[in-house]
């Protein structure tokens, strides 16, 4: 196996998933950095967001069975349905915000990374948000909303860190980019064809 210990910079196709997962919810730069060189890692970061999304899906869908006093039926189609519309929407988004964040990184700011690069670190940059399948837990809506707040602003971090190593940009740089992408795609979400990407 040709993982490093934290902190360190590691490369090749070898590294598991779930490692993977976790250095990116630890916000470790090295991470980024090697799944950005990893052209393999595009399989994983396809799987990562599907299962972020999963996870995502369910703890809404559990929270708001509860908020309504509905028994949770155990009916496979309806919940196969709800995250399956979930996973969709978040491969459309993630390849939206990708495409967005490409165009001005590289266009506008020059930075020097190939869309396919980009595409890698951002999937991984939206780990905080599978930490939303522990939304059950919390009762009261303002608990609730932090949550929702708290991985938001979390995988925001992330993304300027994936935008930052992948785009050999300076921190500020990318949080730029970031910012500039998040009001960009909020504008393209209203569009008409919103439904295909939001």
């Amino acid at each position: 196996m040709n993982e490093a210990s934290e902190g360190e910079p590691f490369t090749g196709a070898s590294i598991p998933l779930l490692t993977k997962l976790i250095r990116a919810i630890k916000l470790d730069s090295n991470l980024y950095e090697a799944i950005e060189h990893d052209p393999t890692a595009l399989r994983h970061a396809v799987v990562a967001i599907i299962l972020i999304n999963i996870c995502s899906a369910i703890g809404a869908f559990i929270y708001d069975m509860r908020l309504q006093e509905t028994a949770i039926a155990a009916d496979p189609l309806l919940i196969g349905m709800i995250v399956g519309e979930a996973v969709i929407m978040a491969l459309a988004k993630w390849l939206v915000l990708t495409g967005i964040i490409y165009l001005v990184g590289v266009r506008l700011f020059k930075g020097t990374a190939g869309f396919q690069e980009i595409l890698r670190t951002i999937a991984f940059a939206y780990t905080p948000v599978a930490l939303q399948i522990l939304l059950p837990l919390f009762i009261t809506y303002e608990w609730v909303f932090l949550v929702l707040l708290g991985t938001n602003v979390w995988m925001i971090a992330a993304l300027v860190i994936a935008a930052r190593q992948s785009l050999d940009l300076t921190t500020a740089r990318a949080l730029g980019i970031v910012v500039f992408a998040g009001v960009l795609y909020s504008i393209i979400s209203v569009l008409p064809f919103a439904p295909l990407v939001y």
